[in-house]
Formats: structure tokens, sequence, C-alpha cells
């Protein structure tokens, strides 16, 4: 299965909510686990992104679904995605 990278930031009125309350990592995985995911690593790094999630998906499909639904205009997520990198 295709695993890829995705590098977060809170946009908008989440990113207010960030600051004051840390992300809830068991929610985002949650959310990305209903969509078809499963995670692999998920890190709260000290840089301009707000979260990095490794996740392996059953195909390329599941994962542009993914990004189009985290990008959503309503979501408050900026993304982007690296790979797809096979598994090993």
């Amino acid at each position: 299965m295709p695993v890829y990278v995705i590098f977060a930031t809170f946009i908008g009125s989440e990113s207010q909510t960030i600051m004051e309350n840390p992300p809830n990592h068991a929610t985002v995985s949650n959310k990305l686990q209903d969509m078809g995911a499963t995670i692999l690593n998920q890190y709260g790094p000290m840089s301009s992104y707000d979260i990095v999630n490794v996740i392996e998906v059953p195909d390329n499909e599941t994962a542009i679904k993914i990004e189009k639904e985290l990008n959503a205009s309503d979501a408050g997520i900026n993304s982007r995605f690296m790979g797809p990198y096979p598994s090993t």
C-alpha cells in the first residue's frame, strides 16, 4: 500500500484554537482513519507545520480523496502531501 507524508498547517479560526488548545492527536487520527488511512506515525514538529502525519492508504485514489477533504475550505487545514512511497 502507498505511504504518504502529510504536512498540515491550521488556518483561520482553527489556528487560534490550536494556539489556545493544542491539537488532540486522537481526533486527527480518527478523522484520517474514517477516510481510509492507517496512521503509521504522527508528529507535532517545531516548524512552520502544526502536524505531520505518515499514513498508509489502500490506493492513490484514497490519498487524493483525503487531500481534497483536508484542504476543503471548511476544514481549517492547509495540507501538503508528499509521496507515494513504497511500503516496506
